[in-house]
Order: C-alpha cells, then sequence, then structure tokens
C-alpha cells in the first residue's frame, strides 16, 4: 500500500508537497470548505500510519487560527465544528502535516523513497554513515520499511523493504562480529566515529515504483 497516494484520496486533493528528512516527514496542501474532511477521514488517515510513528495535521485558516489534530489524542470536536460553520466558501484552509518516525522492533519506516534518498544524499559521506551507524546502534539488523512502491534489496545487516514478511531474516549476528572486530584491532583504531557493519553481501535489489 503507497501510504501517501492513499492520503492524498482521503484528503481529495490531487497535489501534496512532501518533504522527508531522515526522521521526519512533512506534507502541506490546500483545502477549502468544500472539501473539508470529516472526523471519520482524520481517524482513517491516522490509522494508515505504523503504530511506531507520531502525526499531527494542522489546519490553518487564512485568519490566523490554527487547528491541530494528533494521532491517539483526543478530536477537537467543538473546535473543527466552528471552523466548519464559521469558514466562508472563498476561504483557504493551509494543512500541514508532521511524521515523526522512530525505530520500533528493529524497523524504521520511509513514506518516499525517493525524497528520503534525495535528503540525505545532499549530506557529505561522513554525515550519512553516521546516519546509519547510530540508526543501528545496540542492533543486530535495521529494516527501513518502504510505504509505497515495490522495493528489495539489503546487506547483511540493513534491508529495504516493502513488507515486513520480506526474506529478509537479519541472522548476521552483527553485533558479535563488532565485538570480535573490536577485540582484534589495536587501541588505536578501536577510536571511531562510527560502529561500521564487518560484512556487507552484494546487494539484491527489485524497484518497482
Amino acid at each position: 500500500m503507497n501510504v501517501l497516494c492513499e492520503m492524498k484520496k482521503m484528503f481529495n486533493v490531487d497535489t501534496m508537497n512532501i518533504s522527508e528528512r531522515n526522521t521526519v516527514v512533512e506534507i502541506s496542501f490546500n483545502l477549502s470548505k468544500a472539501t473539508l474532511p470529516d472526523k471519520e477521514t482524520f481517524s482513517a488517515v491516522f490509522a494508515l500510519i505504523p503504530i511506531r510513528d507520531t502525526m499531527k495535521i494542522a489546519l490553518i485558516i487564512d485568519n490566523g487560527d490554527v487547528i491541530t489534530v494528533r494521532k491517539n489524542s483526543s478530536f477537537p470536536d467543538k473546535e473543527y465544528s466552528t471552523l466548519v460553520e464559521d469558514v466562508d466558501d472563498e476561504t483557504r484552509i493551509d494543512v500541514h502535516i508532521e511524521i515523526n518516525k522512530s525505530i520500533e522492533s528493529n524497523i524504521f519506516s520511509v513514506y518516499s523513497f525517493e525524497k528520503f534518498t534525495a535528503e540525505l544524499l545532499e549530506h557529505d559521506i561522513k554525515e550519512i554513515l553516521s546516519f546509519f551507524s547510530h540508526s543501528l546502534t545496540g542492533k543486530e539488523y535495521l529494516v527501513f520499511e518502504i510505504l509505497e512502491g515495490n522495493y528489495f534489496f539489503t546487506t547483511e545487516s540493513m534491508a529495504f523493504v516493502s513488507k515486513r514478511n520480506s526474506a529478509f531474516n537479519g541472522d548476521f549476528h552483527r553485533l558479535n562480529r563488532l565485538t570480535l572486530c573490536n577485540k582484534a584491532s589495536t587501541p588505536i583504531w578501536r577510536i571511531t566515529f562510527t560502529t561500521t557493519i564487518p560484512k556487507a553481501r552484494p546487494a539484491m535489489a527489485s524497484m518497482v515504483p
């Protein structure tokens, strides 16, 4: 399932501005009074998001008023009803969505593979390695669950996959390998800025947009 496409359908919009950094996704678009969603639509949108991630939706009226709806929080029924009643047909409502991603059970969300990788590649190699190193700290493996398209490519300890039930099993024993490498190295080489991956097999890739 393509989460962003489903979200676009639920909000009945043709285009959305999307940016995805390492741990944050930001989405923006415009609505009118006629296209304001009902309470059930907000619930359906929140249900698209993995439970490990948090989400908030801010509706900004052109007079500066803001109503924020949060995943796993009570819906602001009174404020939202007032919004629907008070705005006129010509009022533009800016919608800003923020998704904060976190790792749970060795799984990390990627909502737009294109946006995620484009932002990542804007950094130098040291910053990229630092991100993967930090994400892998204390873990045998990490699965980047891509919530769009059909992707599958892996190393021994990382996988980019579209579904959790992929063939990736993460049985590399990375932490033990790191310990052995550290014991075998001289003291001066134990001072590193990343906990690298000791071994990687050739990447397997299958990508269908």
